[in-house]
């Protein structure tokens, strides 16, 4: 492992996510953007993960070498997670965008081992993630962390305070 491996969360919000003990953890915040897991997570997950595994695209999978296996799916398909077992961990990122079936689904997924789910997403819309985890439904499996784009450190000021003048304050 090189210092390229080395991860300092930018905030001490990212950083009770990273952290995070509670069933589910949802990180809600930011102005809303387009990035896909081709152009931002995984390029990411392959650069920290440099020296634990091998990413296979065809399957899209990254094999550990100590034995675990990373699946990436896509809410595209909400069935794409159906039959993944042993799951001890999931991460949704851009959660907002998806179907209520396939959140159900990544619930099921983490029932075998009851394992936490990190959910990441801009508040899109009045959809699951408002009504279940916003608004509180799911409250005592819960720990919602929301934040401003401003807060993070890299969020350009400018870019901040245009959307800021042109979007409801909503």
């Amino acid at each position: 492992m090189t210092d390229v491996n080395i991860f300092t969360p930018h905030s001490e919000k990212q950083q009770r996510a990273i952290l995070s003990t509670a069933k589910i953890t949802a990180l809600v915040c930011g102005i809303p953007n387009y990035k896909i897991l081709q152009q931002s997570t995984l390029p990411a997950f392959i650069k920290y993960m440099d020296g634990y595994g091998v990413y296979h695209k065809q399957d899209s999978i990254f094999k550990m070498y100590e034995g675990g296996t990373c699946y990436f799916r896509t809410a595209t398909e909400p069935d794409s997670i159906v039959g993944i077992t042993d799951v001890r961990g999931i991460w949704g990122d851009e959660a907002g965008k998806y179907s209520l079936y396939f959140w159900e689904n990544m619930q099921a997924r983490s029932s075998f081992k009851d394992c936490p789910i990190l959910l990441t997403t801009s508040p899109y819309t009045t959809n699951w993630v408002y009504k279940d985890i916003i608004k509180g439904k799911l409250d005592k499996d819960v720990l919602l962390i929301q934040a401003a784009s401003n807060e993070n450190p890299y969020f350009p000021k400018e870019e901040f305070e245009r959307r800021r003048a042109t979007m409801d304050p909503r």
